[in-house]
């Protein structure tokens, strides 16, 4: 069965499932097949550095120790945070635009995670440091805008309506495969495959989208099982969809930076076709630039510094999961006071690897995304049935 595990229940999955997400296989996309060749990050020597900062006092949700860690982060990356940068955060949080990033804009800076990066599932984290969590949120752009969102699932409700009069799952693929190309063009990023896959993922390698060959049969005729199907369908192709524009984007900003096709895909492994488009001088992401400010922490995560921390990630999210799996059967085969604790001990490893999952910059955005879909997509069908 095609599903999304329920907003606010979710549940541990299987190991054949990406928490939270439908279904979505455990592994790594294209763009992290360069792990290997990358360098260790210099958080210790960072979080030193930090640790000598002269404490700054000013009121606000941050404590002083937090503010001038706040301070030290933009500091420490003067081409991604330059003045241009800076001032839209500036303006964005309500502070005067000048050249750095002092004591009141951080705060602000997390005042504005406080309230606004609580609206969707994840929820920021309030540290006054506008990172590659925070800015694909404060900026939407591309997939992200939220008035897009609301488009895409009215239209998706209206295909949805009227699936048995497709068909045929091929049918059905082919609707589904033109509302998101239709999507993806009109924000500049380049059509993908939609196909059947073992699991619901995109890769970069060959620009798919990969849906289980579940989703384009014939909708389940329990209303509540229906419902659960058919907003788990919105929620996966858009989510999968905002991958495959994070990969465009971050094919652009390399282009913005100089490099040469063959540089872009060995650092990304990105299918050549799609790097060629991102070439293209009116798709390159600009160094300084908010896009490429967002570009680059989507990058850093999947390719970059802490590309090797994202493996350790997904391969501890696999990994709990085994155990879950493991711990279940055995709890439920022989129910004894040891097999339960080792079932909860499973259950919580499994939160603990589900949460550092959504903490991934890419995996925060787009389920950010997906839970702004589920909620418009329920919220449209139960306006839909009530009288008018």
């Amino acid at each position: 069965m095609f599903e999304r595990l329920p907003r606010d229940t979710r549940r541990c999955a299987n190991t054949s499932r990406r928490a939270g997400a439908i279904g979505v296989d455990v592994k790594m996309s294209g763009g992290i097949l360069g792990l290997q060749r990358l360098a260790g990050n210099r958080a210790t020597a960072d979080l030193l550095h930090v640790q000598r900062q002269p404490v700054i006092e000013v009121e606000g949700v941050l404590d002083p120790q937090q503010v001038t860690g706040a301070i030290f982060y933009y500091k420490q990356k003067p081409k991604r945070y330059t003045k241009e940068v800076i001032n839209q955060i500036q303006v964005a949080v309500g502070t005067p635009p000048k050249d750095e990033m002092d004591a009141a804009d951080v705060q602000a800076v997390a005042e504005w995670q406080r309230t606004k990066g609580s609206e969707f599932e994840p929820h920021l984290k309030v540290d006054g440091m506008a990172g590659p969590r925070t800015l694909p949120r404060m900026f939407q752009g591309g997939l992200g805008v939220s008035a897009r969102i609301t488009v895409y699932v009215g239209e998706m409700k209206t295909i949805l309506d009227k699936w048995d009069e497709l068909k045929t799952p091929e049918a059905r693929r082919l609707a589904l495969k033109a509302e998101i190309n239709k999507h993806l063009g009109e924000v500049g990023v380049p059509d993908v495959e939609l196909t059947t896959g073992e699991g619901n993922e995109f890769d970069s390698t060959t620009w798919t989208i990969f849906i289980r060959a579940s989703a384009f049969k014939e909708l389940p005729t329990e209303p509540a099982e229906r419902d659960r199907h058919t907003t788990a369908l919105t929620s996966t192709l858009y989510h999968e969809a905002r991958h495959a524009e994070q990969a465009f984007r971050i094919a652009a900003m390399l282009a913005g930076r100089g490099l040469t096709e063959g540089q872009i895909y060995w650092q990304t492994s990105t299918k050549k076709d799609i790097i060629k488009e991102a070439l293209k001088p009116e798709n390159q992401l600009k160094p300084g630039t908010m896009e490429a400010a967002i570009a680059e922490g989507w990058y850093d995560s999947q390719n970059g510094a802490d590309s090797p921390k994202t493996h350790q990630v997904y391969a501890e999210l696999n990994a709990a999961a085994k155990a879950f799996e493991a711990a279940e059967a055995a709890k439920d085969a022989n129910p004894t006071p040891e097999n339960q604790r080792r079932y909860e001990a499973a259950v919580e490893r499994f939160k603990a690897a589900e949460a550092a999952y959504y903490d991934l910059p890419q995996e925060n955005d787009a389920f950010r995304i997906s839970d702004e879909i589920v909620m418009k997509f329920q919220a449209l069908k139960k306006a839909s049935k009530s009288p008018g």
